[in-house]
């Protein structure tokens, strides 16, 4: 952990503005980081599960951000955007990655167990990345047609305590009327619940 007061943000934005121009362009660096520190002031950078999107995105932002300022991120592999939350409002992050209806929730203490009536007034958003969009998937051969479908089956909803759970479980309910109770709801992050879909180990994910 780094002094915040000693971070010049200007020079870690540039670094992150650099990456985000990078990805845009489709050129994305070595591609072979590691989460490890490299040289410089260490700022701890908490992402995703490492089969995900977060983890790797987040080695690229590494990989500018040691380059072209005197900082250098550690990358950590977590549970994903609830965990983030934590991290940070327990000092054990510095930046994290976050879906921007769970940083809402949590600035405003509502709608999550996690969150409802403990609001984590400082956090603080720093910019945009790109929309996230939640993809349900299944086995031609499972007979699942419709979100209906699922109710007493096994679901991989996502790593537990991230956003692709949270707002796998508010999509079930909402358009379902599906609750956890209602199926088999199985946690993991992207790269095992493809292997559990392949394998047959669950419904759907």
């Amino acid at each position: 952990m780094v002094d915040p007061e000693s971070i010049d943000r200007r020079d870690v934005l540039k670094g992150l503005g650099a990456a985000g121009v990078v990805s845009l362009a489709g050129c994305t660096g070595n591609g072979d980081g590691d989460g490890s520190s490299g040289g410089g002031q260490v700022i701890e950078w908490h992402a995703g599960g490492e089969t995900g999107t977060y983890f790797p995105l987040s080695n690229e932002f590494k990989t500018v951000v040691d380059e072209e300022t005197e900082f250098s991120l550690q990358v950590q592999s977590t549970g994903a955007s609830v965990t983030n939350v934590g991290s940070l409002n327990e000092g054990e992050a510095d930046f994290a990655l976050i879906q921007n209806d769970i940083a809402f929730f949590a600035k405003n203490g509502e709608s999550l167990d996690a969150f409802e009536g403990d609001p984590v007034e400082d956090l603080r958003g720093v910019a945009t990345l790109y929309p996230e969009t939640i993809h349900i998937v299944t086995r031609s051969d499972s007979g699942i047609e419709s979100l209906s479908d699922l109710e007493g089956r096994s679901v991989n909803t996502g790593d537990l305590g991230s956003g692709t759970q949270i707002n796998a479980l508010q999509i079930l309910e909402s358009v379902a009327g599906l609750t956890p109770g209602d199926f088999n709801e199985q946690n993991s992050g992207f790269g095992d619940a493809s292997d559990q879909l392949q394998n047959g180990d669950v419904d759907a994910a």
